[in-house]
């Protein structure tokens, strides 16, 4: 009796190569997945890098200065108005 022709060697391998077939595809989806966060992620990190210089630029101009700190009272004031209220969400 011959080994190669086992109909079980046969559907073994059979199996084996569709579940490598299916292994590639779902790493071939994960991939794509992968780039595509990190394509999101390099988006992400370019604009924060911009909105950071004009931060930057903001708080060293004169203007800006002012600007900052009227927006930091604001906040103040905006924080102790809903303590009055009662809003237990305030930090």
């Amino acid at each position: 009796m011959s080994l190669d022709n086992n109909p079980s060697k046969k559907w073994n391998e059979k199996v084996y190569k569709n579940e490598i077939d299916r292994l590639k595809r779902e790493l071939i989806i994960q991939l794509n997945l992968r780039e595509k966060e990190l394509k999101e992620f390099y988006d992400l990190k370019k604009s924060n890098g911009q909105l950071e210089k004009r931060y930057d630029a903001l708080k060293s101009s004169f203007f800006g200065k002012i600007t900052l700190r009227y927006w930091s009272a604001r906040k103040k004031f905006h924080r102790v108005w809903l303590k009055v209220k009662g809003n237990k969400n305030v930090k």
